[in-house]
């Protein structure tokens, strides 16, 4: 064997390292990708909950419904009084 296929042997040596180690580390994203979507689920539902309990203590405590909005206004002249609102809805 001369100098050249002995270069060649570790470079592909080498590729052949690189590579199980690329098809590693897309095996380890995925996991974490995984586990991520699952945590973000269990904390959007928390979120729900937390909502949910919110808006019934309001009622509870001042005997008035107040909701809190799904999704924000773009708007940057949007009334923030959520009490407000409702007054005028009435």
């Amino acid at each position: 064997m001369d100098y050249s296929e002995t270069i060649v042997l570790i470079v592909s040596f080498l590729t052949l390292i690189i590579s199980l180690f690329a098809i590693w580390l897309a095996i380890m994203f995925y996991r974490y990708y995984s586990q991520l979507s699952l945590l973000v689920n269990e904390m959007s539902k928390g979120l729900e909950i937390t909502t949910t309990r919110l808006e019934k203590i309001s009622a509870l405590l001042y005997g008035e419904k107040n909701y809190i909005p799904d999704k924000q206004e773009d708007n940057a002249k949007a009334d923030i009084n959520l009490l407000k609102k409702e007054e005028e809805g009435t």
